[in-house]
């Protein structure tokens, strides 16, 4: 939906509805859906086997994986693996020590479904000091819902290496002649780690940029454009949540 209103020129106003559903995503399954995996309740194709044997591991250790079922390849600490594979592979750790072998590398099975709403909005006007413009915008999603293969859609949103519900930039711009000068503040809403079980706080920035273009009989310098941008963030504190 768009917005420009005749008796208020230099403005303008959108709102867009976005409803998307991919298929056949490559994927890397996440630390939340590994362990909903190892409980039994995520994604097929994750976990590998619990409660190795001996033998299977002797078999992974020696690089013949294939020998007893499992992919090919090198097998590494893998972050999460790592949790439940302490100090794999310098360790060659004995099957009492070891919970699940779990895999952890990108599959072209993935579905991805969201939606959510994207926000606008702009006004230009000039008078006596300069042009100015206002702008403004905000990105809400609703949903953020993957799924492996034939699994259960999970909800990522908010979660760490996921999208963010909420991000919206608020600005106002000015320029007069070889003068030009911008201000801008960005929002970012929380999230959290759910392997960490932390909580991340929601986050804003300001962005200044000041410019001058250089008008000169100097071909050399002519048109030279002399920028100056700071960002200025606020102190983000990590926390239990």
């Amino acid at each position: 939906v768009d917005f420009q209103p005749a008796r208020l020129p230099g403005f303008k106003a959108s709102a867009t509805y976005f409803n998307i559903d991919y298929k056949n995503r490559i994927l890397f399954p996440s630390d939340p859906e590994i362990l909903s995996s190892l409980d039994g309740e995520g994604a097929p194709g994750i976990v590998l086997g619990l409660h190795p044997t001996q033998a299977v591991l002797d078999a992974i250790y020696g690089g013949k994986a294939a020998t007893v079922g499992l992919p090919g390849g090198p097998f590494k600490d893998g972050g999460v693996v790592g949790a439940f594979m302490p100090g794999f592979p310098n360790n060659l750790l004995p099957a009492a020590n070891i919970y699940g072998i779990v895999k952890v590398g990108p599959s072209n099975y993935g579905a991805v479904q969201t939606d959510g709403w994207d926000f606008s909005a702009s006004y230009h006007f000039a008078n006596d000091l300069g042009v100015f413009d206002l702008a403004g915008n905000v990105t809400l999603i609703t949903s953020y819902k993957i799924s492996h293969g034939d699994g259960a859609l999970l909800d990522f949103l908010d979660t760490k290496s996921n999208p963010i519900s909420l991000r919206g930039r608020a600005s106002l711009g000015w320029s007069n002649g070889p003068y030009s000068a911008q201000l801008a503040l960005n929002h970012t809403g929380d999230y959290v780690n759910p392997y960490k079980s932390q909580k991340v706080s929601a986050w804003n920035t300001i962005d200044l940029h000041l410019a001058y273009r250089v008008t000169s009989s100097m071909d050399q310098l002519d048109g030279l454009l002399v920028t100056l941008d700071v960002l200025l963030t606020e102190h983000n504190v990590t926390r239990a949540a």
